[in-house]
């Protein structure tokens, strides 16, 4: 679980927000569920990955993701995406890891809902990841995404994310995150769109 700090700067509707889930991971399959509370924004994200192909340093897997958003008095959005996730860890202080998806996204705006019911967007999306752990119980990270666990832009809006993880125990862990975000990051008139900070506990059982 994580509480959230936004600067409001950009298109987000929140400031203050908290997440929380629950993860599940074998040899075979991960799959989550989370769900996200923020100022008039309300979301549940599942996600299943398959992991058929495996070799002594790596893994590469299928899987699928389904976002609900809900923004109080504006609109309803379903995301759906599927997509390649790879992980491959060469040496033991180093581990990369790569997304890339498909994503649908339908957007009902209330206010044009008579008009156009409902908007499709369909993009390709990324996430690649590069994690260092200098020693066993430390872990930083840093990340370049285009989609997140609950923010699904279109292909030119990403963030850029640096974190940081203490394992203070098998069963306990402790993270901070900061993300700056941007719109037509691809292009010559990149902006500026908001930064984020969140402060994660994990649980392990």
């Amino acid at each position: 679980m994580a509480p959230i700090y936004n600067t409001g700067d950009g298109f987000d509707t929140y400031q203050l927000a908290f997440e929380f889930g629950y993860t599940y991971e074998s040899q075979n399959l991960s799959a989550l569920a989370a769900g996200f509370l923020g100022e008039e924004d309300y979301q549940f994200t599942a996600q299943a990955v398959c992991w058929p192909f495996k070799w002594s340093r790596g893994r590469m897997g299928l899987g699928a993701k389904y976002n609900f958003t809900y923004f109080q008095d504006l609109s309803i959005t379903n995301n759906l995406l599927a997509g390649f996730w790879v992980e491959t860890q060469p040496v033991s202080w180093f581990c990369l890891k790569v997304n890339t998806v498909s994503l649908c996204k339908l957007r009902t705006i209330f206010a044009i809902k008579d008009d156009n019911p409902v908007l499709v967007n369909n993009t390709l999306g990324f996430d690649v990841s590069l994690h260092f752990y200098p020693i066993s119980w430390f872990e930083f990270y840093t990340a370049i995404q285009t989609h997140e666990l609950f923010r699904y832009n279109l292909l030119g809006s990403p963030a850029l994310c640096l974190g940081s993880v203490f394992h203070l125990s098998s069963l306990q862990e402790f993270g901070a995150e900061a993300k700056v975000r941007y719109t037509d990051f691809f292009t010559n008139s990149a902006m500026y769109d908001s930064c984020e900070f969140a402060f994660r506990i994990r649980w392990f059982f």
